[in-house]
Formats: C-alpha cells, sequence, structure tokens
C-alpha cells in the first residue's frame, strides 16, 4: 500500500496485491488523485512543484525535503551543462532547469520521464536502462548528478565517468555500502570535497548521503 499527500491535503493511493480486496473500492486502485481525480499530484520543494504518481517514486520525508533538494542545488552551483542519472520525475531536475542550468535529466522509468517531460520539454528526457546502456549517451557535460536505488551505480556508470571525466560529480545515495563500493572506483581520478548525512529515516539504521567529487 503506497500513500503519497502533499500540502494541500491531496492524496494518490496504490495497492499492489494479487489478492481480492473486498470493501476497498473506497481506496480508489487506480493511481488516481481521490479529490479531484487527476492521475498526478503536485509536491511543492523550495518553491518548485514536483510532479508524481502513486506508483511511482518520490523521497520520503516530507519534513527534510527542502534542505534535502537545497543541499543537492548548492553543491551544483557553479556548473551549468548537467546530466542527472536516475533523475525520476524531476526532484532535482526541475528546479536546476528553472535556475537556468542545461540539464539532461535520464532514467529508465518511462512514468517518471512523461512526468518530467511534460515539466521541462521532452527534448531535456532520454529514456536509457542507465546500469546497462549509459555507454550510448554521448557526453559533453561539465557536471553529473547520480542518485541510484539500493543497488547503486553499475561499473558501467563508473566506468563512463572515469573516462569522460567530468569536472564535477554529485553522488546522491540511500544506502553507504553500495555507495562506498562506487566511490572506490573514483577516487583515483576525484577528491572527495563534501559529504553530508540527511536522516531521512529516523529511528531507523537507514540514511541517505550526499557526496561532491572533484576532478583531480
Amino acid at each position: 500500500l503506497s500513500i503519497v499527500e502533499n500540502d494541500n491535503g491531496e492524496e494518490l493511493i496504490y495497492i499492489d496485491t494479487d489478492k481480492v480486496l473486498e470493501g476497498a473500492t473506497s481506496l480508489n486502485l487506480r493511481t488516481k488523485n481521490k479529490q479531484s481525480g487527476k492521475d498526478k499530484i503536485y509536491i511543492r520543494v523550495g518553491g518548485y512543484n514536483i510532479p508524481t504518481v502513486a506508483n511511482g517514486f518520490f523521497q520520503t520525508n516530507r519534513y527534510l525535503l527542502y534542505d534535502f533538494q537545497k543541499i543537492v542545488l548548492d553543491a551544483l552551483e557553479g556548473s551549468y551543462n548537467i546530466l542527472e542519472l536516475y533523475c525520476g520525475s524531476g526532484f532535482f531536475t526541475i528546479p536546476l532547469w528553472r535556475n537556468g542550468k542545461k540539464v539532461l535529466g535520464v532514467d529508465s522509468n518511462r512514468i517518471a520521464l512523461d512526468l518530467l517531460g511534460k515539466e521541462i520539454g521532452t527534448k531535456r528526457c532520454k529514456l536509457l536502462d542507465i546500469n546497462r546502456d549509459i555507454e550510448k549517451l554521448k557526453f559533453n557535460f561539465d557536471a553529473v548528478l547520480m542518485d541510484p536505488d539500493r543497488d547503486g551505480a553499475s561499473q558501467k556508470v563508473i566506468n563512463y565517468l572515469v573516462t569522460n571525466k567530468p569536472q564535477l560529480v554529485v553522488y546522491v545515495s540511500c544506502n553507504p555500502l553500495t555507495m562506498a563500493r562506487d566511490i572506490k572506483g573514483l577516487m583515483d581520478h576525484y577528491y572527495l570535497e563534501k559529504f553530508h548525512i540527511i536522516d531521512q529515516f529516523p529511528k531507523t539504521y537507514h540514511i541517505e548521503s550526499m557526496a561532491v567529487f572533484k576532478r583531480q
């Protein structure tokens, strides 16, 4: 059961089950906004409206969203041409674009990219299996922002970064183990400038981290 709510009280509810649920029609089993009937809602963070759907992904802790977003945006302040890998529906992409950055958002989730494309234009979005096919992406960027899932980035992604050598790499992760593994692959070519810990999951052992690397 997934429930997403914004500050206006609009909700998206999604149930993923193979069971017959008696009396569950009031929950609206499709990705529909309970109050307006839309298939998406916007969550406002730092003055930016970020779209999401019920069975999509959105950052978890609503009380830390602004601080989390700002830390990442501040790290990219000096960069202009930015490649964002695992961009989702634009939690970082939309504010980067609205602040005048030239940004390309890449993800393997078509639903998320469709949402993002309606906000910033489809030319700024690319559907790609990042961990498998990253080398197909032509590189002409100053900086790379990436926020992979718990499995981290593939070795192909690390090789892609090391080969193309962007000036700046900003790595966001919800899994310190895979993040540490991936960082080892960067350290011969980059130095760690900043490291932040964001307690997105209080009272659990899970933690969000953000590392900023500059090219040696």
